[in-house]
């Protein structure tokens, strides 16, 4: 398993909004802060907003958001959470990140996440 201090192209995270903060707000900086750091990094990414998880014991999760990097150079998992820290200008413990090994697992996972299941 990667740790914050591997070095990795691949990274997969999870963004939380700071407490307060509402929705729209959360989406729209989201958007536009988040996408201007990713596309001036050179990222290859895929990212999501969306409240259709649920924890361990079946509660529905608040909204958040998962980004899939796929970065040209290796960085430290932390350094991104740094990057990411910075750019929104919210706390890290708002940002989980780990590296991953399979892309398309990775990005699959975005699509399964929101399709209902009946």
């Amino acid at each position: 398993m990667k740790s914050l201090a591997t070095q990795t192209k691949k990274i997969r995270a999870v963004v939380n909004p700071p407490t307060g903060m509402d929705k729209q707000e959360f989406s729209r900086i989201f958007r536009t802060t988040l996408k201007d750091l990713l596309d001036s990094s050179g990222y290859l990414y895929f990212a999501i907003i969306h409240d259709m998880d649920y924890d361990d014991k079946g509660k529905k999760k608040t909204l958040h958001a998962h980004i899939v990097i796929n970065s040209q150079k290796r960085m430290r998992v932390m350094t991104f959470i740094y990057r990411l820290s910075d750019a929104l200008n919210w706390p890290e413990n708002t940002i989980s990140a780990m590296g991953y090994d399979d892309l398309g697992s990775s990005v699959q996972y975005l699509v399964i996440i929101i399709t209902p299941f009946f």
